[in-house]
């Protein structure tokens, strides 16, 4: 284990710019792609935080679209195959199967067994939604947000015409807690990278401010996509 380092990412990763619309068929197949066997690797980083120090893990992450499970009209539910490893040399190794539902106005990810509302249509910014709308849990509002023309424009070749943002969580750090998660689509591709950090600082007997408690940050970085 790693000794602990007391960490702060306030104002991170969101932005607020000037409202845009991008077309979008209504199944969403434009920013979630359900070709068969369309493909997409990332390079998943993550750090769990305690408060005696902190893990490191790093792999590599396969999403790859599978046979169609079901059809009716303008709704279909496809398989996700996903498959893990840890260095780029190793063999892929089977991880989950999630499912996902397309539908006039809403794309929906079942993972593991938790129906998740992934995107809505059309896109504009501002739009919010119940992430589980279709799930036994309570309401967790996210929406999208304009991509912040500084931080991403032409970035790994994507445009930011091209690109949805959408915004999990939005708390920035304070003295108790930091919740902070974000999501970027591109059209044509799917998702493109997902970051995300949770933290609960220490209150009481602490050795320093903004001290760790406990926590996770989470990165998924898109490395190669296309058709398999």
């Amino acid at each position: 284990m790693k000794k602990l380092v007391v960490l702060c990412m306030a104002s991170w990763i969101f932005s607020c710019q000037e409202s845009f619309e991008v077309p979008v068929p209504a199944t969403g197949e434009a920013y979630y792609p359900l070709d068969s066997n369309w493909v997409r690797e990332y390079e998943i980083s993550e750090i769990d935080y305690k408060i005696s120090g902190f893990d490191t893990s790093h792999y590599f992450l396969r999403e790859r679209t599978g046979g169609l499970l079901y059809q009716e009209g303008e709704e279909a539910s496809y398989q996700l195959i996903r498959e893990k490893r840890l260095l780029a040399t190793d063999d892929w190794q089977m991880d989950s199967i999630w499912v996902v539902r397309t539908a006039p106005g809403r794309l929906v990810t079942v993972k593991n067994n938790v129906p998740e509302v992934t995107l809505v249509f059309p896109v504009t910014a501002g739009t919010t939604w119940d992430l589980y709308a279709f799930a036994s849990r309570n309401e967790k509002l996210v929406s999208y947000r304009n991509v912040d023309p500084n931080e991403w424009e032409g970035k790994n070749g994507f445009s930011r015409d091209s690109m949805i943002q959408v915004v999990i969580d939005d708390l920035p750090a304070n003295i108790i807690e930091q919740r902070q998660s974000v999501e970027f689509y591109a059209a044509g591709i799917g998702l493109i990278e997902k970051k995300s950090i949770v933290l609960a600082f220490c209150i009481n007997a602490c050795d320093s401010a903004n001290q760790i408690d406990n926590g996770k940050y989470f990165s998924q970085k898109l490395v190669n996509y296309g058709k398999r």
